[in-house]
């Protein structure tokens, strides 16, 4: 009768300490959010609809589910930072028939980085990436075209606050070009 008694007040202690320890974590759900992110970018049809099949027979939103509310958002919550949300923070994909654009920003140790992959009629196209350190108002930029050649542009703020975009080109010279927009 005591044990019962003992295992019985362990467990409600156990129970009561988990669910103060998880009160108020409703966060982001970032995890769930990122894995529903990676299946839609998934661009056949034939195979998003396999991941999602893999991803609901083996529990792997469930596990995401419960991660984010067990884990992440609990860190949310006490800390006010989703440590999920410190790298990918936006993916916009656009798509008019002809070309395609799959934006993805991410929060790295120096600042921003967004990377802009473009398709024309299912081929790549061309890749920008522009780079933005904390605190500054200036950016690098690079575009690797499907060949493989590389331009790299520096996109600088003017006195009169209008964007300056120029062009590094890769001749000995470092001749730079200003485009002002």
């Amino acid at each position: 009768m005591l044990k019962v008694r003992w295992t019985s007040a362990v467990s409600v202690c156990a129970l009561s300490a988990f669910l103060i320890a998880t009160t108020g974590c409703y966060g982001k759900f970032q995890l769930t959010r990122n894995l529903y992110q990676l299946n839609s970018g998934v661009k056949d049809e034939v195979a998003r609809s396999i991941v999602t099949a893999v991803m609901v027979i083996f529990p792997v939103y469930w596990f995401g589910g419960l991660a984010d509310w067990i884990v992440f958002n609990t860190i949310e919550f006490w800390t006010g930072k989703n440590p999920l949300t410190e790298t990918v923070f936006e993916i916009k994909r656009a798509d008019n028939g002809e070309i395609e654009a799959v934006q993805t920003s991410r929060r790295t140790p120096d600042g921003v980085e967004t990377i802009v992959e473009t398709y024309r009629h299912g081929q790549p196209a061309g890749t920008l990436t522009l780079r933005q350190a904390t605190g500054s108002p200036n950016a690098d930029a690079q575009m690797i075209w499907p060949d493989g050649t590389e331009e790299h542009y520096q996109i600088r703020v003017a006195g009169s606050g209008s964007p300056v975009v120029m062009r590094i080109d890769s001749s000995p010279d470092m001749r730079l070009t200003a485009f002002d927009r």
